[in-house]
């Protein structure tokens, strides 16, 4: 059944003897009422979408909303690349450099959960700072409009000066047994499905992990 207009809406709440069928008077009169309200109610939403970088539409409206942060589009910039650099702004002046910081503001970049990030801490005093490693998916990094070189500076920003960030993608590659491969005992999607001719791994079915920088 089709939702109704905001004209019929109007013409159900008439008093029961007033006329309410569309060749009417009482109608005709709601109908520039009716548009009204529309309008009022695109505005509101149109307004509700430019509120936040995460939802706006243009540039401008970005641009608006980065005044608090100051940051500015470059020039020619993608929508999505000046989005992300501003999203990645807010995060950094609210960061207070914790652990929860720095996962939670990664996850808003990447749009991804903190439980899809590994974090750890390396036993190593030789730097004489402190340094952590986020293993995050592949494919985050991938859908990101920001390069792997700005996301590996925003991390860097996301924690206190003494510490260091390494982000690590995480590889869906994985070797097999000498054993397992003469039993067909794999799964071909996560690993190379076979050897050539010349006894060389054929064919990617995974990918390495690896630091980005």
């Amino acid at each position: 059944m089709a939702e109704k207009s905001t004209e019929e809406k109007l013409a159900s709440r008439l008093p029961i003897w007033a006329p309410k069928d569309p060749d009417s008077g009482n109608y005709e009169l709601l109908t520039p009422i009716a548009k009204g309200l529309d309008d009022l109610s695109d505005d509101v939403d149109n307004v509700g979408l430019a509120a936040v970088p995460q939802n706006a539409q243009t540039i401008d409206q970005i641009e608006r909303l980065a005044v608090m942060v100051d940051v500015l589009p470059f020039k020619d910039e993608a929508l999505e690349h000046y989005r992300a650099r501003v999203i990645a702004e807010y995060q950094l002046v609210t960061s207070e450099g914790t652990v929860s910081d720095l996962l939670d503001g990664l996850a808003t970049i990447l749009e991804t959960p903190p439980k899809n990030f590994e974090y750890s801490e390396p036993h190593d005093s030789t730097h004489g700072y402190g340094s952590c490693i986020v293993t995050v998916p592949l494919n985050s990094l991938d859908k990101s409009a920001l390069s792997d070189s700005e996301i590996a500076d925003i991390a860097d920003d996301l924690v206190a000066v003494s510490y260091n960030v390494d982000i690590i993608t995480k590889g869906t590659f994985t070797y097999i047994s000498t054993s397992d491969y003469n039993n067909s005992l794999h799964d071909a999607s996560k690993a190379y499905d076979g050897l050539d001719t010349n006894g060389d791994p054929k064919n990617n079915g995974g990918t390495y992990a690896g630091l980005i920088e």
